[in-house]
């Protein structure tokens, strides 16, 4: 396991961090891109041309937990899937065919003969024939060089993935190339369910999180779970890195709790003259509308249960993964087991304007919360949970999840295996077919997340039993 940087990622990486490369080099250390320096992707594509032997490189936001066949490493060029009509690629080409001056023939003969156009996603790439990675780069310089009053026609971000991963499929097709792929399958642009760390260990062995995948919140509170519990060492290392260095203590410091109500008064010509505990009082007595009093209320609520966790710290401090990877890795029964709700989770009916997360898990920034739906009139069901990692409230917007608390909080606690049935007969029972895998993988991720939690059944196992039985002859 070999790092290719410069200086100052040593610095940080090994000095600092002690990862555990087997070496490190500093091929990056004198790179000078002069005039594409704005171009992340030269980086990664000069470090491949460094190689005189074949090898694989796996991009930092990707996880593998198994190794991969031996048969894929025997490639003379690896990728990890091949993207099809991918919108993302469209302006490029809609770009380089209107105002470059330099595009040969193959770059765009996909798309001219039948309107398709490919890519190969180079989440991990490498292969046998490892000098193709020295041609691509003199490629890329050249095209780059050649078009370079040009390139702003075309947005960064799309710029760099096109070059890095549209322009690698057609230089290899037109030298007859064969990419081998990780991933033989198809798969939609937002590639759903690879930032799905709690269906590791059993439904999958890679992760990459792609593009705005690193900025939902879920996926990072995932990712540090992951960390915390594999590589504890490093975890506390990097969090006492950031300390030192940035000041960043762990857990950070919990946000404003009426950060959003404050938004709102902000746009209240009448308020600006107020202090903040003035503009309260006026919500509370009705001089502001209804809307903001309902936006005040709610915030009230994720303050007060910083105050109930305090109270119950030892269970929002259980860390499951142990008994979670126990379950779903095969070495135990699910009815062995017990799942409830965290005594420290709260369900609210809000407008979903004011939740920090929408329904599929996109974090809204803070003052774009304001703004967030604010046609909906229809009161959502919404999970405050407790990161205790973070010291933070997470909001999560329940759909068709919101019938797997409705039975929990009826029956306080029920044996996991028992729940997946009830979750199969209503399937069955309403024929909303489409919904059950969907539920049975939100219930390993409200277990993962703390949200739900997982205990070895007990001798009341039976008086549970009993109950899901009357729960599925009411279905």
């Amino acid at each position: 396991l070999e790092l290719e940087t410069d200086n100052f990622g040593k610095h940080i990486l090994i000095d600092e961090l002690g990862l555990p490369y087997d070496s490190v080099k500093i091929g990056l250390e004198d790179l000078d891109l002069g005039k594409f320096s704005d171009l992340w992707l030269l980086k990664k594509l000069f470090a491949h041309t460094l190689h005189e032997e074949p090898f694989l490189f796996l991009d930092g936001d990707a996880f593998i937990f198994e190794k991969f066949d031996s048969s894929l490493l025997q490639g003379d060029l690896i990728a990890q899937n091949k993207e099809t009509n991918f919108n993302i690629y469209f302006p490029f080409l809609k770009g380089i065919l209107e105002n470059f001056d330099y595009l040969p023939d193959w770059v765009t003969k996909d798309y001219k003969e039948n309107k398709s156009y490919f890519a190969s996603n180079t989440g991990v790439t490498g292969g046998q024939n490892f000098k193709f990675f020295q041609s691509f780069y003199a490629f890329v310089i050249d095209f780059l060089e050649k078009n370079q009053s040009h390139l702003k026609s075309i947005p960064s971000h799309v710029l760099n993935l096109s070059i890095e991963q549209f322009l690698f499929y057609q230089l290899a097709q037109s030298q007859e190339q064969e990419i081998s792929y990780l991933f033989n399958k198809r798969f939609q642009s937002n590639y759903l369910g690879f930032s799905n760390f709690h269906e590791v260990p059993d439904k999958r062995n890679y992760l990459h999180l792609m593009m705005s995948n690193k900025k939902v919140i879920h996926n990072c509170e995932q990712l540090e779970k992951r960390l915390k519990r594999d590589f504890p060492v490093i975890h506390q290392n990097i969090n006492d890195l950031f300390e030192k260095e940035i000041g960043i203590k762990t857990p950070s410091q919990r946000k404003d709790d009426f950060y959003r109500t404050k938004i709102a008064l902000e746009k209240k010509e009448s308020f600006k003259e107020l202090n903040f505990i003035q503009q309260v009082e006026k919500v509370k007595d009705g001089s502001a509308d209804s809307e903001t009093f309902k936006l005040y209320e709610y915030e009230q609520e994720v303050a007060s249960l910083y105050k109930k966790i305090d109270a119950n710290d030892n269970v929002m401090n259980q860390f499951q993964l142990k008994e979670f990877d126990e379950i779903f890795s095969g070495n135990q029964d699910s009815d062995l087991f017990e799942v409830s709700i965290n005594p420290c989770v709260k369900r609210l009916k809000v407008d979903r304007k004011w939740v920090q997360k929408n329904e599929v898990n996109i974090f809204i920034k803070v003052r774009e919360t304001y703004e967030m739906y604010s046609k909906n009139n229809q009161l959502d069901n919404v999970l405050l949970y407790y990161h205790p990692d973070q010291n933070l409230i997470g909001e999560y917007i329940l759909l068709s999840e919101k019938l797997i608390f409705d039975w929990l909080e009826e029956y306080e606690k029920m044996n996991l295996a028992e729940l997946y049935d009830l979750i199969d007969d209503y399937c069955r029972t309403t024929y909303k077919f489409y919904i059950k895998k969907i539920l049975h993988e939100k219930i390993r991720f409200f277990l993962y997340q703390n949200i739900l939690l997982i205990t070895p059944v007990n001798n009341q196992s039976d008086e549970i039993s009993s109950k899901s039985s009357t729960l599925q002859e009411q279905i």
